[in-house]
């Protein structure tokens, strides 16, 4: 039987999370199972569940789930300068231009490798990616209402909703939910899926889209 996958796991849990994503970077080969050649992206509003789907899912199809801050930080550890002035950088008007590049460049950087994996790309990609940018993955819409987000999320605080979730959430939902579901080949809806039912619903649907 077949081990279950090693994960990638989110950079800042750890000092060590950036340094995992590259070596499996370093590691994935071209293989010959046609299967492991179709990437499967996760997308989705903050808290819409790509994580926690993810890591299911990956566990489900025997493949490495890889989660994109990962892929974001390793690149920033790169470029990173101990001399930059983080308030400075902060302030620039081109952080918004950086952190569109970072995410695609982390995007092609993950769909680029052979080895198939579940990749939980949430808001960021689904904010900067094109059809294109996608065309050759096997992509996941994770359709979530910003009221049921915020009820789940509790008093847990986001990183990318600030001090007014909901506000956010909703704005989020007004400007990325068409286009997600535009590029997506599965829409799952998981207001009141739980995630293993979301999971086995991705997991039958790629199935057929392999087979």
């Amino acid at each position: 039987m077949e081990a279950p996958p090693a994960e990638v796991e989110p950079a800042g849990q750890d000092r060590g999370a950036a340094g995992r994503a590259d070596c499996w970077l370093a590691g994935t080969g071209d293989g010959t199972d046609p299967e492991r050649h179709v990437h499967v992206v996760l997308l989705g509003l903050p808290g819409a569940g790509t994580s926690t789907i993810g890591r299911l899912l990956a566990h489900e199809l025997h493949r490495p789930y890889v989660d994109h801050e990962s892929i974001v930080g390793l690149g920033r550890d790169r470029d990173d300068d101990p001399d930059d002035d983080d308030e400075e950088r902060a302030a620039d008007d081109r952080a918004d231009d950086d952190d569109r590049d970072a995410d695609l460049d982390a995007l092609r950087r993950v769909l680029g490798t052979h080895g198939s994996v579940v990749y939980g790309a949430g808001a960021d990609v689904a904010r900067c990616a094109r059809p294109d940018d996608l065309a050759d993955a096997y992509v996941v819409w994770l359709d979530a209402s910003p009221e049921v987000v915020v009820d789940r999320l509790g008093n847990r605080v986001h990183p990318l909703l600030g001090p007014q979730p909901l506000s956010a959430l909703r704005e989020m939902a007004a400007t990325l939910g068409p286009k997600g579901r535009e590029m997506c080949d599965l829409r799952v809806q998981v207001d009141t899926a739980a995630p293993a039912e979301a999971t086995e619903q991705i997991r039958r649907a790629w199935r057929q889209h392999v087979d």
